[in-house]
């Protein structure tokens, strides 16, 4: 409820080769797990006894299990990994004054911030409005 009542930005992010490909494998290693749940099962269906054989009946148990372990995992992951793993933001309240809500920027590294700082500085600069320094 929360999440679909909050305010959201969007826009683009620059991120370093190495963040990208980052993201990249924990995005692929995930959704790799839906495909590989499916493999498992086929697997299990190919190994299934025709009769009364015990060692069939728990390796094809064991198979379709894997399967069950492995699409809920990759679902979970592809739903909640990415957000919990690469950079994020969140919408604060617009303070008397500003003219928009300040976005809080997330797990990016402190160059990104000094660089996004100088940004606004010159910025700001240009059309006569100086920003508080830190203190």
């Amino acid at each position: 409820m929360v999440y679909a009542l909050s305010r959201r930005a969007r826009g683009y992010l620059p991120m370093t080769r190495d963040c990208v490909r980052r993201l990249r494998i924990v995005t692929w290693g995930f959704f790799s797990l839906l495909p590989l749940a499916f493999v498992l099962w086929i697997v299990a269906a190919i190994v299934s006894p025709s009769g009364d054989d015990p060692a069939r009946s728990a390796i094809t148990l064991v198979l379709v299990m894997l399967g069950v372990v492995a699409l809920v995992v990759g679902f979970v992951g592809l739903v909640i990994g990415r957000r919990l793993y690469g950079p994020a933001g969140k919408v604060m309240e617009q303070q008397p004054g500003q003219y928009e809500p300040v976005i809080e920027l997330q797990r990016v590294h402190p160059n990104f911030a000094i660089a996004v700082q100088q940004t606004q500085h010159a910025r700001a600069a240009q059309h006569g409005q100086y920003p508080h320094q830190p203190r």
